[in-house]
């Protein structure tokens, strides 16, 4: 096994001699197998070790297990203790992704820091199997019927070539130890319900569907590849990238043939999975300002397209005060403030007021716009508008007025920040003292 091992690695470039491999060890009988493997096979190897405090006293003990068996073979030992439940409360995941979320970020953390090349973790043939039926089951694309990547980055899974029974006997033949996991035995968990349940099933249905699933997950590697590269072609004329979001032109979506395969594939680049397609297309003849989430960003209905933003920060609701002697504010937006003893020529641009100064009352108050807000805009005659109204008269998008700022002087909004100004205080024949603000925007 050690020499199917080395061939597999060196056939899939996924390590050398000259490598550096950080070993994913749970204490159980595929991670130990792991170890041995390539302890036995000259490997230059470390062992690291997660305690997600989800199992009582036995979480200890895998711990213990995993310290004592690098200590065995004279290995570097890494070990953490992840606070998993408090990481599910705080991102409303299940137990699973938050499992993986923290060890993912820890062995990454481990290997900067002290020199790791490769991360390898001890998934094997089965694995493939339940994660290719899992994915069928979620509504994956073609993405997820290629199975477990053999190598993804610097991470690599050399048991790939071996199935669990292969890898039994060899903890047997050489008499090695393990832990178990009892938490592997409950069909509470949609992957347990798999392995105990439905692959036996399956196999009694149809002996070899394994053999199927591996020469199918062959297959739809090649057609990934494939379909990768035809769907990112598509994209040309399909998208813009801007500071905002990026923008999807409806009309050239509805006229493309492939609409569900390519949102599949821009949608999985921001968390949506394959079976959303039907709720983002939905959005096409929706409303302005519909939407559809996912956990990291979200699809807006804007007019002629949609727009795809990370979801909105928390709203700031504080009030910031600018005094008269201020010469700038850095937060929450950088502004640049000067006073000019004369009156100055409005320049036009948006990111730039220029004030009547003896119209201000100062401080000045910088917020977040709300719903009932009123402005009267430079040049109009009569009674103020409301803001909301200014929005749809100028076709601002979600984003926009989620992100507006307003200055106000005396409890009147005397600038739409970046926007327009208010009439109330504009430049006349009898300014003498003009106040410029000039805001300055991130890249």
């Amino acid at each position: 096994m050690i020499d199917r091992l080395t061939t597999y690695a060196v056939k899939n470039a996924l390590f050398t001699f000259e490598d550096k491999i950080l070993v994913a060890c749970s204490g159980g009988a595929d991670s130990v197998a792991l170890v041995h493997l390539l302890f036995k096979a000259g490997f230059d190897i470390g062992i690291a070790h997660c305690n997600f405090q989800l199992r009582g006293s036995d979480s200890e003990e895998d711990a213990l297990f995993c310290k004592e068996l690098a200590a065995k073979y004279d290995l570097p030992y890494h070990q953490t203790v992840l606070n998993t439940k408090e990481y599910v409360n705080e991102h409303r995941v299940s137990i699973q992704q938050a499992a993986r979320a923290l060890r993912y970020d820890w062995f990454n953390e481990v290997m900067k820091e002290k020199g790791y090349s490769r991360l390898a973790t001890a998934h094997h043939k089965d694995d493939q199997v339940e994660t290719y039926l899992h994915h069928i089951m979620r509504g994956s694309t073609w993405s997820g019927f290629d199975g477990i990547p053999v190598k993804n980055q610097e991470i690599v899974r050399p048991l790939l070539c071996f199935d669990k029974s292969a890898l039994m006997r060899y903890l047997m033949d050489h008499s090695l130890l393990w832990r178990e996991d009892l938490s592997n035995q409950e069909t509470k968990y949609t992957r347990n319900q798999i392995r105990h349940d439905l692959i036996p099933t399956m196999q009694e249905i149809r002996p070899g569907f394994e053999k199927n699933v591996h020469r199918q997950i062959a297959m739809f590697t090649e057609v990934n590849a494939l379909l990768e590269e035809f769907l990112s072609q598509l994209s040309f004329n399909l998208v813009e990238i801007t500071p905002e979001g990026l923008l999807i032109f409806v009309d050239e979506l509805q006229e493309m043939q492939y609409k569900r395969l390519w949102l599949a594939y821009i949608g999985r680049e921001y968390s949506f999975e394959g079976s959303r397609v039907d709720e983002i297309l939905k959005l096409i003849t929706a409303d302005n300002g519909k939407a559809v989430y996912s956990s990291t960003h979200r699809i807006v209905k804007e007019r002629n397209v949609l727009m795809i933003t990370p979801l909105p920060s928390e709203v700031d609701s504080n009030t910031y005060f600018i005094q008269q002697e201020d010469q700038e504010l850095l937060y929450p937006i950088h502004l640049v403030l000067t006073h000019t003893p004369e009156k100055v020529q409005l320049n036009g641009d948006p990111l730039h007021a220029q004030m009547d100064a003896d119209t201000l009352n100062f401080p000045l108050v910088l917020r977040r716009w709300k719903e009932g807000d009123r402005f009267k805009p430079l040049g109009m005659k009569g009674k103020s508008q409301l803001l909301s109204d200014y929005f749809v008269q100028n076709k601002f998008s979600t984003v926009q007025k989620e992100n507006t700022w307003v200055l106000e002087s005396a409890s009147e909004i005397i600038w739409i920040v970046g926007h327009r100004m208010s009439e109330l205080v504009r430049l006349s024949d009898h300014t003498t003292r003009t106040y410029c603000m000039r805001w300055v925007k991130e890249e």
